[in-house]
């Protein structure tokens, strides 16, 4: 599952990206909603990580990218079978990953495309990457609520009691 969702992931981030570098020159906009400028589609070349951080890393970038995908990959193993919600979340997590791996592996840069008013410039592996973390740490803090507030086993009050 991980594999079928990352390749998708993947595919769309770098088609999305692709269709903008052939239509747009770098730094050219156009405006999704004329005649606000709120939302806007803009060939950016992001040198740096997540909201304009570490510009000119991209060695580092890439070398913790390929690091934090390797640490999803082998965590995904650890997953029991019933984790489907997280197993998702981890296949987004990893397309979003490679997709901005592959900018950087081959323009030295990754293609952000997505302009909402004075938020940073992001793109469809950003937000994969994004989303899948919220929701994987929602699932998780759910997950160990309901452990913590599961009824005790037959045993367990048994010994309570005595």
């Amino acid at each position: 599952m991980l594999v079928l969702i990352a390749l998708v992931v993947i595919a769309l981030d770098q088609l999305t990206k692709r269709a903008v570098q052939q239509n747009l020159a770098l730094g050219e906009a156009i405006l999704v909603f004329p005649p606000w400028e709120f939302v806007r589609i803009v060939h950016w070349a992001n040198t740096g990580a997540a909201f304009g951080m570490f510009q000119g890393g991209n060695a580092v970038l890439i070398g913790l990218t390929v690091a934090i995908t390797l640490a999803i990959l082998i965590y995904y193993q650890t997953l029991p079978e019933g984790h489907l919600f997280q197993r998702i979340c981890l296949g987004l997590m990893v397309g979003g990953s490679i997709g901005n791996l592959i900018d950087r592996l081959t323009l030295g840069y990754v293609v952000d495309f997505v302009a909402v008013g004075r938020f940073p410039v992001f793109n469809l592996a950003d937000s994969c990457v994004t989303v899948s973390v919220i929701l994987l740490l929602i699932s998780m803090i759910v997950e160990e609520r309901k452990t913590q507030s599961s009824p005790k086993s037959t045993d367990e009050s048994m010994q309570a009691q005595q």
